[in-house]
């Protein structure tokens, strides 16, 4: 659960509770903009669907300062 107690599926790898702010049609999509409030992380390695495969996300990449010039 995240922390105000909001019910999460129990094998959830992450979840966030987030206030709406707007929502919009796309397409035959509706999106949803929000505030998150609140996450919760699991304990399991992540997946991510790509290139039409679920795949299992790397270890994270060292990423060195950009400056950035207006």
């Amino acid at each position: 659960m995240v922390p105000d107690g909001c019910p999460v599926l129990p094998d959830a790898v992450f979840a966030m509770e987030c206030l709406v702010h707007s929502t919009f049609t796309a397409g035959d999509h509706e999106v949803i903009i929000g505030a998150v409030e609140a996450v919760a992380i699991g304990d399991e390695e992540a997946i991510v669907f790509h290139n039409r495969a679920m795949r299992h996300l790397g270890e994270p990449m060292s990423a060195e300062p950009v400056a950035v010039s207006p």
